[in-house]
């Protein structure tokens, strides 16, 4: 086998390699996919949630109007904003209208399941009449009124996270990389900022929310609907209409 070590060598000399400036273009480019991929997953994940606690709470005091309280906040919460792909343009004090109003169904609607727990407490007899589910071998009422107080507690404070990282947070700023100097140490090497949290090494940080203070900053919101006459729009698609049917979507 004869091997060609001038072509060979030749190949390394000319071979080309990215410039410092490209490597950095390419980071970033790499942080916005992660970014994107984490901050989706994490939705999904805080909706998951929301959704199997509001399914536990159901099977233990088997009520219905509770239910229908619950998936209605739900169901305000990711209809916040207009379905993608849709072009609808909003005035920015509707779309802060939107979200305090969503806020609003949170806090109130979560208050009145609360209040119903703690002044109805349990079912009397220990056992669970089924409504719309049937029993599961295992299920057993409530120990007390406690008890469901605290799984309210729980769906309150999920919703109000899924509140802020759906209606709040914004993902352009969150996406957005910061800017980051272009100038290289005079070692050569790339500064060591352009090479931690780059996304390369699946560590990325995605976001610190202020949930308390999210919250008063919507709730000083003005609510403003605006009027949207477009004829090529369908009623669902508009911002605030249950466009997303389903509990998943």
């Amino acid at each position: 086998m004869n091997i060609n070590l001038e072509q060979y060598v030749r190949e390394f000399t000319t071979r080309q390699y990215p410039t410092q400036e490209q490597t950095i273009t390419n980071n970033k480019q790499i942080l916005y996919k992660r970014k994107k991929f984490f901050l989706r997953d994490l939705r999904e994940s805080i909706r998951t949630i929301e959704i199997v606690l509001i399914a536990i709470i159901y099977l233990r005091d088997i009520s219905l109007l509770r239910l229908f309280i619950r998936v209605m906040i739900h169901f305000g919460i990711v209809n916040i904003h207009p379905p993608a792909g849709i072009s609808i343009e909003v005035s920015e004090a509707h779309k802060k209208s939107m979200i305090k109003i969503a806020l609003l169904n949170v806090i109130s609607g979560n208050i009145i399941c609360i209040l119903l727990h703690l002044l109805f407490g349990v079912q009397e007899g220990g056992t669970l009449y089924g409504g719309i589910s049937i029993e599961f071998i295992g299920e057993r009422v409530p120990y007390n009124r406690f008890e469901l107080i605290l799984l309210d507690l729980f769906v309150f404070f999920i919703q109000l996270v899924f509140h802020n990282i759906v209606g709040v947070l914004n993902d352009s700023e969150i996406l957005e990389s910061p800017q980051q100097a272009t100038e290289l140490v005079e070692s050569g090497s790339l500064d060591r900022a352009h090479i931690e949290g780059d996304g390369y090494d699946g560590n990325v940080f995605l976001l610190s929310m202020d949930l308390i203070g999210n919250i008063k900053r919507v709730l000083r919101h003005d609510i403003y609907i605006q009027r949207i006459d477009t004829p090529n729009v369908q009623a669902q698609d508009i911002p605030g209409a249950f466009h997303s049917r389903s509990v998943f979507v």
